[in-house]
């Protein structure tokens, strides 16, 4: 079905239309259409998922009414998963809907789903994480009690190739033209042009000439320390006929560190390469793709010496002749490296006996984001890591945590152990907790590791609120759990690896890895 470019115009903008495609033919699975639940895929309908099917044998009570205005009045006593259905169905007549009112144990139901969101309690939690987990099915797991919520993502592996970081890594490789960019600098003589032209010079040139220079007078090295660079600026300034009127040199000026860059390929993309050794041969079937192409990677970098150029050219102050000449170069190169990475994809295709190639769109995404690429990596056990083991014990030794940053991260992690701990006593109980429930809980959850004496009162507040939602929590924990479930589905942006918790009694929140 074609993509409504009208409605989604704004989100498009963010993910384009291959994350829209993504989201259109996912089926995400909802277990529980509680206050949480339904927030969470409220937030998945708007954006235009495919499909949802919601998993709930409970009926709607008058407590539900209280706290779920996606309910009706007039659905009290019908299951919950058909009054939910057909509230959420009206948010986006794209999406279709589905509810199934008895838990299903049949491994086909659970294999179709994109993704699985189980919202609060939920005693088959723990067979069904098993489950999900050896069928290689991303599982989402969301709480909301009180004041308390926490997010936590159960996936042996997820990937991005579009990772869209905050402060992207400009590929101009200054530091290293290749000779056709190289001799476009070498034309223009800045001394030979009049005052029109010499005010429009792309900064690119004008860095590339004045790193040359540098290099000349510094044994052919590059500005490192604060005052080289410094000393660098200045010498750029230098070169302007006017540098209070040349937007262009004063733009160069300012974007100086551009040309300190050194190009090379990151140390993350290095593990990954050397990842796809194996992952290869063992990533879920929706991740072969990836490691296909990360393999191809490593061919190229290997016969390359570095990563093929994205071909993106920044905005600056030129004339429209001069930058489009200098984006031409850039793309010209840009498109000679994919035509060589696919080469090597198929490559590693036939290595497979599998043979054919990837898109040239498929190549160019890559290709533009090579430097960037996510992983994560997580496991399907509740068991805290060594570090977070660590933070507890320090948290309890005399005079530690005294800096206010540490001491609010040691309240978070007391919120999740509290969480993690009535979810533990609910689905082996089915009943809420009482303060020594949730301290066997806890022991349960620790093992060994001694019990934190402050975290008597996060337990507290866990156990007045009896499970109870507050609608504000869930809204918030809804977004949230939206937000990372898209990322899921679109397979961009970095999901959170892996969990997230918070306090909204002292309006605080932090994440770790478990």
């Amino acid at each position: 079905m074609p993509i409504d470019t009208q409605k989604y115009d704004r989100q498009l903008r963010l993910w384009a239309t291959t994350g829209q495609q993504s989201l259109a033919t996912s089926h995400v699975c909802l277990v529980n259409a509680n206050t949480l639940g339904c927030e969470v895929l409220k937030n998945l309908v708007l954006p235009g998922i495919g499909k949802f099917t919601i998993v709930d044998a409970e009926k709607v009570t008058q407590d539900d009414l209280s706290a779920n205005f996606f309910l009706k009045a007039s659905s009290l006593g019908e299951y919950r998963a058909e009054a939910a259905k057909n509230v959420l169905l009206e948010l986006n007549p794209d999406v279709a809907g589905e509810a199934v009112t008895a838990f299903r144990d049949d491994g086909a139901f659970w294999k179709q789903f994109s993704l699985v969101v189980v919202s609060n309690q939920f005693c088959e939690l723990g067979s069904l994480k098993e489950r999900l987990w050896k069928w290689q099915v991303p599982l989402m797991v969301v709480n909301s009690v009180g004041f308390y919520g926490s997010l936590r993502v159960f996936a042996a592996e997820l990937t991005a190739i579009e990772s869209h970081p905050a402060n992207p890594f400009g590929d101009l490789r200054l530091d290293k033209p290749w000779p056709e960019l190289q001799r476009y600098v070498d034309a223009i003589s800045l001394p030979a042009l009049d005052l029109v032209d010499h005010a429009h010079v792309p900064y690119v040139v004008i860095l590339i000439k004045a790193l040359k220079e540098w290099r000349k007078l510094h044994a052919g090295g590059a500005p490192e320390s604060s005052q080289e660079k410094r000393e660098f600026k200045e010498g750029i300034a230098r070169m302007a006929r006017n540098i209070h009127t040349e937007v262009n040199f004063t733009e160069a000026r300012d974007v100086s560190w551009r040309a300190c860059q050194v190009t090379e390929t990151p140390a993350g993309i290095h593990e990954l390469m050397d990842l796809s050794r194996t992952a290869l041969h063992a990533a879920p079937e929706r991740n072969r793709i990836f490691w296909v192409l990360v393999s191809a990677l490593r061919l190229f970098q290997k016969e390359a010496g570095t990563l093929p150029l994205s071909g993106v050219l920044p905005d600056m102050a030129s004339d429209t002749a001069s930058y489009v000449r200098l984006q031409d170069i850039y793309r010209a190169k840009a498109r000679l490296d994919r035509l060589r990475f696919k080469k090597h994809v198929a490559a590693v295709l036939l290595s497979l006996e599998e043979g054919g190639e990837v898109s040239d769109e498929v190549a160019e995404t890559f290709c533009k984001n090579a430097r960037t690429l996510f992983v994560a990596r997580s496991s399907n056990t509740d068991d805290l890591n060594t570090e977070l083991v660590e933070i507890l014990t320090r948290g309890e030794s005399p005079g530690a945590m005294q800096a206010e940053y540490e001491d609010e991260g040691l309240a978070n992690l007391y919120v999740y152990l509290s969480l993690l701990a009535n979810t533990h006593h609910y689905n082996t109980r089915a009943s809420a907790a009482t303060l020594p429930d949730l301290y066997l809980a806890v022991r349960e959850v620790l093992g060994s590791v001694h019990i934190p004496a402050k975290l008597d009162q996060t337990l507290q507040e866990v156990v007045r609120a009896q499970n109870r939602e507050f609608h504000n929590t869930s809204s918030l924990m809804g977004g949230m759990a939206g937000q990372e479930a898209l990322k899921v589905l679109m397979a961009q942006y970095r999901v959170l690896d892996n969990c997230f918790v918070w306090d909204g009694i002292k309006s605080r929140s932090d994440k770790w890895k478990v």
